[in-house]
């Protein structure tokens, strides 16, 4: 529509009043708040005039803001699974390091996860420093991020492979080899499409190869399954939360002692 017919649009006072409210939003740089305000006071009093130039001010902005992309904030309930056909291996011992559920916590790229009856109580992962903190109930052991701990050695996305609490999860398959190659695994994630995260905050982030990861899914996994050498581990959530999370619940707890992981 040019801006002739822009003019021109003068149904009634309904449909003009719908019409002008509609071009403010994509055009005001067109049509004026006066000429708004002009052309609504043959049938709005002065009163009504000051609410809507207040509306039609704020409700672009709003609109705007509704309209960026939205990444996933919140929690992410998960549990734990065992199992292992090795009779070396002791799955409760396992439990025992590792615990049976924990609570994922996420924000634009910082990861927090609470575990519950475990001999590690908390991993953290903090953007701005790309690295991961472990948590034991006397010492917090960091990991470097930009030091790869393995390799990969094959990966192939699948298509809906599962539905998780409602959400659609596609899968890709990840097999790798640590760096001293001394021990191969397989991971499958299962991964909510509709769980959006943006991968470049990990485009550094070596462990667990998540740089690579999360740039073919960008989203959050809700199933993943973890094949070692002699057990395996399956995370499944059972409950998801999105909710506004503070800042401050990602840093560390300065009261214990920090301890490089080697």
């Amino acid at each position: 529509m040019n801006s002739a017919s822009a003019m021109e649009v003068t149904t009634g006072p309904i449909g003009a009043h719908r019409y002008l409210l509609f071009w403010s939003l994509y055009r005001r740089d067109f049509i004026s708040i006066d000429y708004i305000a002009k052309h609504l006071k043959n049938f709005m009093n002065l009163k009504h005039r000051k609410i809507l130039l207040l509306y039609l001010t704020v409700l672009p902005f709003t609109f705007s803001s509704c309209s960026k992309k939205k990444y996933f904030e919140g929690s992410i309930v998960y549990e734990i699974k065992y199992t292992s056909s090795d009779s070396r291996i002791d799955t409760n011992r396992l439990k025992e390091l590792y615990g049976t559920q924990f609570r994922f916590y996420f924000k634009e790229g910082n990861m927090r996860s609470d575990i519950s009856n475990a001999h590690f109580k908390k991993s953290l992962y903090i953007k701005n420093n790309n690295r991961n903190y472990y948590q034991t109930k006397d010492s917090i052991y960091w990991e470097d991020g930009y030091k790869p701990s393995e390799k990969i050695t094959s990966s192939k996305s699948l298509a809906k492979l599962d539905t998780i609490l409602g959400h659609e999860c596609h899968s890709i398959i990840v097999e790798s080899t640590s760096i001293d190659q001394t021990f191969e695994r397989k991971r499958t994630y299962c991964y909510a499409t509709d769980l959006k995260i943006d991968p470049v905050w990990f485009s550094k982030c070596k462990i667990n190869n998540l740089n690579e990861i999360y740039s073919t899914t960008s989203a959050l996994y809700l199933k993943m399954v973890d094949e070692l050498p002699t057990f395996k581990m399956e995370y499944k959530a059972i409950k998801i939360e999105h909710q506004h999370l503070e800042d401050s619940i990602f840093k560390t707890d300065t009261k214990l002692p920090l301890k490089e992981l080697l």
